[in-house]
């Protein structure tokens, strides 16, 4: 074997985790993480790439690195790099569970909360703004404020089921809709009579 021929393979085994760590980026997107950076990316295939091959690096130092000894070496980084890939896709599943029962469950601690409404706060803004803003229903200063009071209401109002399907699919059931609505409403009522500001939260009652 050239040594050519061993850059292309140990090129080709960090595009492969390059790519197991696109896929795990993309599959563990829920409501409360951010999304996923080139830079992510490349960290995570590094760290299924890096720690796989110490153990084949040692090996093959001791054949002085010599590219016609290099085919078990290759082979052990190979079987090392596929089980370094398992055991990460296993803990970001075990974890991603563990993170969508705390949603449904209202447990998260609190940055992720904080995110989790940071986010939808977001969502709600590029969504109602420029209509609530453009019917006059609210100013652009007390817009973020509806927008809180929406997002810490309309969890509440939901079942643990419904927020474990949004946390899941990224998309609400059915049975979310009438609730949104309802919350809506009280929120808009509630900032038109200034009744919290943003620094003191107070929960706006549900109509009955």
């Amino acid at each position: 074997m050239s040594r050519k021929a061993v850059a292309l393979i140990l090129i080709a085994y960090f595009v492969a985790a390059l790519a197991f760590a696109t896929f795990e980026e993309i599959r563990s997107q829920t409501i409360a993480i951010p999304a996923y950076t080139f830079g992510a990316l490349v960290g995570r295939a590094i760290a299924v790439f890096v720690p796989a091959g110490i153990i084949p690096v040692v090996v093959w130092a001791f054949f002085k690195f010599k590219a016609e000894n290099a085919s078990g070496p290759l082979v052990l980084w190979a079987v090392l790099s596929v089980a370094f890939a398992y055991f990460e896709n296993y803990g970001e599943r075990t974890d991603q569970v563990r993170e969508i029962n705390n949603f449904a469950t209202l447990t998260m601690t609190p940055e992720k909360r904080a995110e989790a409404i940071r986010l939808g706060v977001r969502a709600c803004l590029k969504a109602q703004g420029e209509i609530l803003v453009s019917r006059q229903l609210l100013t652009s200063q007390n817009l973020e404020t509806y927008c809180r009071c929406y997002m810490e209401n309309g969890l509440a109002a939901m079942t643990p089921d419904e927020r474990r399907q949004v946390a899941e699919t990224g998309k609400p059931p059915v049975s979310v809709q009438p609730k949104m609505d309802q919350v809506a409403m009280n929120c808009l009522a509630a900032v038109s009579k200034n009744q919290f500001d943003k620094d003191e939260w107070v929960d706006v009652p549900s109509r009955q």
